[in-house]
């Protein structure tokens, strides 16, 4: 299975960093074939601008989505974007590797999506969730935080660490990935002895990348034309 690991920390001895290359030297161990993203050394620009389509309305109303779409289908998406969509064609699986910063992931991985996940390419004209463009590829996002575990149950004070994760993972399941449950690991500073646990538990986890149960979503058949449940029969 071909692998893409994007990386969103900026520092390369990070412990972010240093969980990407123990991602890719496990999975090459289980002959997958890894390519690796370090979007801070890439210097991959996070904003979406006009750069992005060739549209030279400077005001007003602009439908960015069908100017993607419009770029994505004439070839014009700029060289740093067309090469993080042939990365993607090219996986089977992605990982995004990043830490929890404000509650969310760092500006530089929602941008990479905002860029690199186009309408005509990733979604659009009813592709969308099991059938979004990535269907049969498998995502995983394993992600570092400072606190403790406790600190993320349900009675800790920074919330539950699924919901923080949610908008993630629906962005991943509506361009059609198959959503794996997230790695997490706690209380990283804590000492020397538990970063190398943190590190053997990911390595255990990723033996399981290919067959892991993914997270369960509901499937567009089970909501209305206002994406609302329907009502059970």
């Amino acid at each position: 299975m071909n692998v893409l690991i994007v990386l969103g920390h900026l520092c390369r001895g990070s412990f972010n960093a240093a969980l990407a290359e123990t991602a890719a030297a496990e999975l090459n161990r289980l002959t997958h074939p890894v390519r690796t993203v370090d979007l801070y050394a890439a210097e991959f620009e996070p904003r979406l601008g006009r750069g992005d389509f060739a549209s030279e309305k400077t005001e007003g109303w602009l439908d960015i989505t069908r100017e993607q779409a419009r770029a994505f289908r004439e070839g014009s998406i700029p060289s740093d974007v067309r090469e993080n969509v042939e990365l993607l064609r090219w996986a089977d699986a992605l990982i995004l590797q990043f830490p929890i910063w404000w509650f969310g992931p760092p500006a530089i991985i929602k941008g990479w999506m905002d860029r690199v996940f186009l309408p005509g390419f990733a979604y659009g004209r009813g592709r969308s969730f099991d059938t979004g463009g990535f269907l049969g590829k498998r995502a995983l996002l394993s992600v570092t935080a400072d606190p403790p575990a406790t600190a993320y149950a349900c009675d800790g004070r920074f919330g539950v660490v699924d919901a923080i994760l949610w908008p993630l993972h629906l962005t991943l399941r509506y361009v059609g990935f198959d959503v794996l449950p997230p790695f997490v690991a706690y209380d990283i500073n804590a000492s020397a002895e538990h970063r190398s646990a943190i590190l053997l538990e990911f390595e255990r986890r990723l033996t399981r990348i290919t067959n892991d149960a993914p997270m369960s979503f509901r499937p567009n058949a089970d909501y209305d034309a206002q994406f609302r449940l329907k009502v059970p029969q």
